[in-house]
């Protein structure tokens, strides 16, 4: 797919733009995981077990209702959105391509606390409602394909009329193409239980979201600040408060100076000391 915007003049771009730093992070860390998941597939012998074969940590961390959620594991509702089929490469690369595709731009509209914390409410809803869902009680479900879902009805509801082109060839606006992937979900969800794909979450995921755009204020005046760290915003923060730190070191500094000058004359100073106050004075200046 490609973003096809009418201006002036008719043109056809790939890709959204730079990648804002919400999605990027989720780039990283389903990246991160799946080649986990390659580590344990392969040194465990899971490529000559049988297409049934999951790794451990799928076992621990993909959604399984029966077995895990309903007896104690309930961080699979919130883990299983990081984890893809090792055996079908394509399953991650699809989802991480929409995640992009898509994600860029209504992270741009929304900001990126809005956007984590959609992407995160679709996912877990998504994960909630498949665990009631008896079809999948005993089934792994993996995959981020729910938020994504949640992220593709965000993109047609904020650019409604942003043209798609569909698989490069066909002009469709953005709306209907989000529409039309959720009610082929919703036909093959009441059509194909037991294909072995958990449409159930593609919906429900894309439902959430819907719920999310609809009292986003509300949720997010309820929320804390940040459901998803930014690395570059982590690190800015560190550092402040380090600055902060030592900006009280330094002024007690400056006390024990003045109180020295005060008690024994200036001419007690050290170099050392002389120094410190002649860079703090240059500092001051300069603010």
């Amino acid at each position: 797919m490609a973003d096809y915007y009418y201006r002036q003049v008719n043109t056809v771009r790939f890709g959204p733009g730079a990648l804002t730093p919400v999605v990027r992070n989720l780039l990283i860390a389903n990246g991160a995981v799946f080649a986990v998941q390659v580590v344990f597939f392969y040194s465990l012998g899971g490529h000559n077990l049988g297409p049934h074969y999951q790794d451990p940590v799928s076992v621990w961390f993909g959604l399984n209702p029966a077995h895990g959620v309903f007896r104690g594991k309930v961080w699979q509702l919130g883990t299983y959105m990081f984890l893809h089929a090792v055996n079908s490469p394509l399953h991650i690369l699809f989802n991480m391509f929409y995640l992009w595709m898509f994600g860029v731009s209504v992270e741009q509209r929304m900001g990126s606390r809005a956007f984590a914390w959609m992407y995160f409410v679709s996912g877990l809803g998504a994960g909630v409602l498949t665990c009631l869902f008896w079809p999948f009680w005993n089934a792994t479900t993996i995959g981020a394909s729910g938020a994504v879902f949640g992220v593709l009805l965000a993109y047609g509801l904020l650019f409604p009329n942003r043209m798609i082109l569909l698989f490069f060839i066909i002009p469709v606006k953005a709306i209907f193409m989000s529409l039309g992937l959720i009610a082929i979900e919703v036909m093959y969800m009441i059509t194909s239980v037991n294909d072995g794909v958990a449409h159930i979450t593609h919906v429900s995921g894309a439902g959430f979201a819907y719920l999310f755009l609809r009292y986003q204020n509300r949720i997010l005046d309820a929320a804390p600040s940040a459901p998803i760290v930014n690395p570059v915003e982590a690190v800015r923060r560190v550092k402040e408060k380090a600055e902060q730190m030592s900006e009280a070191e330094e002024q007690r500094r400056v006390d024990e100076i003045l109180d020295k000058i005060n008690k024994q004359g200036i001419h007690t100073l050290s170099r050392n000391e002389r120094a410190f106050l002649k860079r703090r004075a240059r500092r001051r200046d300069r603010d």
